[in-house]
């Protein structure tokens, strides 16, 4: 617990510091800088912003280390922490000028969707290595694109490029789960066998799933602009898209570890 609570120490100590100081470490889109793409992640001006990405970020640091200490396997947290602050940064910040424009930008919140994007990753290493059941890259897939399909229907302005991208991201999902015959009564079954293989009693991946659910609420509101601050909707999903790829990859690989041998299931 020791990195989560010098990270909080670190958001909180940034932000006490004074606002002529913190205004130099913001992200500037027309006069980026390398110091900049980093600091400016961990730079906050009110206390709302601050205790909101604080809260989002304890609720999901806390949720994963706690589902890879029962998995027995922190190194799934430290490394994934680690790859969060050496390289997370300064990507989000450089995919940030993309979308040109004037402004800047600043907080934590990109950083904490990286870790929701991490967190489907840590339950299925967690339902691996604590229940015994092996967890199909595919469920994984179909879960990011399912969300990606949330995001353009609740958090983009409705219009024929969001209800298109809405319409593939959930056809891609559908084509995972027919194409690998992933089914709903499948998926109430698994879950049932975890479940009694545990006595009925496990229920820290039923609420890694709904931290998830939870932060992806949070990260990608229906309402956008709020009290003359508009939600920066495109590098959360930047955080989001490269913490789950990133995770993803290191799971199929076996990047992190062993993985429970796959078996066949039913048609």
């Amino acid at each position: 617990m020791s990195p989560i609570l010098a990270v909080a120490a670190l958001l909180v100590g940034v932000y006490s510091l004074p606002t002529s100081v913190k205004r130099g470490f913001v992200f500037e889109y027309g006069a980026p800088t390398f110091l900049t793409a980093y600091t400016a992640h961990f730079v906050h001006f009110t206390p709302s912003h601050l205790a909101g990405n604080l809260a989002a970020f304890m609720l999901v640091t806390g949720t994963m280390y706690a589902l890879s200490a029962r998995a027995d396997c922190r190194r799934i947290f430290l490394s994934f922490g680690a790859t969060l602050f050496i390289a997370f940064p300064v990507a989000l910040s450089a995919l940030n000028l993309a979308v040109p424009r004037d402004g800047v930008t600043y907080g934590f919140s990109g950083m904490n969707m990286a870790l929701a994007g991490f967190l489907p990753v840590v339950i299925a290493t967690y339902v691996e290595r604590r229940l015994g059941y092996p967890v199909d890259g595919v469920i994984l897939l179909t879960a990011f694109f399912s969300s990606v399909g949330y995001i353009a229907a609740i958090a983009l302005p409705w219009s024929t490029p969001s209800n298109a991208i809405a319409a593939v991201a959930v056809g891609v999902a559908l084509a995972f789960t027919f194409r690998y015959g992933v089914s709903v009564r499948s998926g109430l079954s698994f879950t049932q066998r975890c479940l009694d293989r545990c006595g009925g009693k496990e229920t820290l991946s039923i609420a890694g799933l709904g931290v998830w659910v939870v932060l992806l609420s949070m990260g990608f509101p229906e309402t956008v602009v709020s009290d003359g601050a508009v939600t920066n909707i495109y590098i959360h999903f930047l955080g989001y898209a490269l913490g789950f790829a990133n995770a993803y990859l290191a799971y199929e690989w076996e990047l992190i570890g062993g993985r429970t041998p796959a078996v066949a299931s039913p048609n």
